[in-house]
């Protein structure tokens, strides 16, 4: 897998991500040359006291996580369940020179100990691994805790926030940290994909006196703070509050359809290919058999009579003269002067022609010399005969008297 590597500047601070090329997070910081979701996490700066710990359950490639220590100086434990993925968290970490302020941990948070299995999607985006999927393509086993078996590590890093972002498994998380919350009362942060889950982490988190207090985020990610009274879980206001926030989750919901069903297309589109790849190899591996070349146009049809074919010359015999390509070449050339020439000559004769419809004066004028010609005929035949007539006159003698 090829990785994705991104510097960008945030408040003066150079900041380096990098993650794997199918990691939605680092190329949306890529498009937008800034933190994913920094709206989300500008809206918590100066909230959380400056001696508090940040946990960051579901650090991925430590996008959050280099924003709270980098930007605000806080020290943070990072929890990512996903080997490959926690690669790309050290070395983030270690990019940004955090690595005296970051913990991190190869683990993942659930409702009891032992080990989980977790699946991602079919774009085997690392983001979209969860412990709720039915194990399938991607899936790895990986140790998990409970965020209360850091009671005592806790003691001297108490946490001021705790963000939880694992695909649908927070009540879960939630469940196993019940003891931390009601010791140390730290905000968070929850991502909701659907109202049911907002509605079981509030029954979760209600009766012990959290309530949301904001929502942040395309899909939307809840911050829940702690009320000072106990009965909390019964007074009206509070009470509201959760009510229009539910309706302001339906709402953030409504309006991330769009964006939920463009992930579901694409992760169609991915099985598509894969299935498409897979027969196309089956087809190549199978001998196919030969099929017949398909007739030129100049191939005769069986009905007409064979025309003589012209010798090949690209695979001359030896006792076959070849015409040499320059010569060859030169007679197509001249080809269309001499049928130009050709036009040009019959038609000055079409033009020179007489037309059949009106007698031309050359027969006319062939009469006048034949007159002439009779008459000198006459001329010559009359002194012909009087020449005759002369010679035929007997000669009489002068002395004699006689002929």
């Amino acid at each position: 897998m090829n990785t994705i590597k991104k510097s960008f500047t945030h408040k003066g601070q150079t900041i380096n991500l990098s993650g794997a090329e199918n990691c939605s997070i680092v190329n949306m910081v890529s498009k937008t040359n800034q933190f994913y979701e920094k709206d989300f996490l500008e809206a918590l700066d100066g909230i959380i006291a400056k001696d508090k710990w940040v946990v960051d359950i579901g650090a991925h490639i430590g996008n959050h996580t280099i924003y709270w220590s980098k930007i605000l100086n806080y020290k943070v434990l990072a929890l990512e369940p996903n080997a490959d993925t926690y690669r790309y968290l050290k070395e983030n970490i270690q990019a940004n020179g955090v690595s005296s302020l970051v913990s991190a941990l190869n683990v993942a948070a659930s409702d009891t100990p032992g080990s989980v299995t977790l699946t991602p999607l079919a774009s085997q985006d690392p983001g979209t691994y969860s412990i709720l999927r039915t194990p399938g393509e991607g899936s790895f086993q990986c140790k998990a805790v409970i965020i209360d078996d850091y009671m005592e590590y806790f003691q001297t890093r108490v946490p001021g926030l705790i963000k939880i972002d694992v695909e649908g498994a927070e009540a879960k998380i939630l469940k196993g940290a019940l003891q931390t919350l009601q010791t140390f009362w730290p905000l968070i942060t929850t991502e909701i994909t659907q109202t049911d889950a907002f509605n079981t982490i509030g029954d979760i988190l209600s009766p012990i006196g959290y309530f949301p207090i904001g929502i942040y985020n395309a899909t939307p990610t809840v911050v829940w703070s702690a009320i000072p009274t106990r009965d909390a879980a019964t007074s009206n206001p509070y009470l509201e509050l959760m009510q229009v926030t539910r309706y302001g989750i339906d709402a953030a919901l409504s309006s991330n359809t769009a964006q939920i069903k463009v992930r579901e297309l694409k992760e169609e589109t991915i099985q598509l290919k894969v299935s498409q790849a897979l027969a196309k190899k089956n087809i190549v591996s199978k001998v196919l058999p030969k099929q017949a070349p398909l007739a030129s146009p100049d191939t005769p049809d069986k009905d007409e009579a064979p025309t003589t074919k012209t010798p090949d010359v690209k695979a001359p015999v030896a006792s076959l003269p070849i015409k040499k390509p320059a010569a060859q070449t030169a007679s197509v050339k001249a080809a269309p002067k001499k049928l130009a020439a050709k036009k040009l000559a019959a038609k000055a004769a079409t033009a020179s022609k007489p037309s059949a419809k009106r007698p031309v004066a050359k027969t006319v004028t062939a009469k006048k010399p034949a007159a002439k010609e009779t008459a000198i005929k006459k001329s010559t035949t009359k002194k012909t005969t009087a020449k005759k007539t002369t010679a035929k006159k007997p000669i009489t003698n002068p002395k004699t008297g006689s002929t």
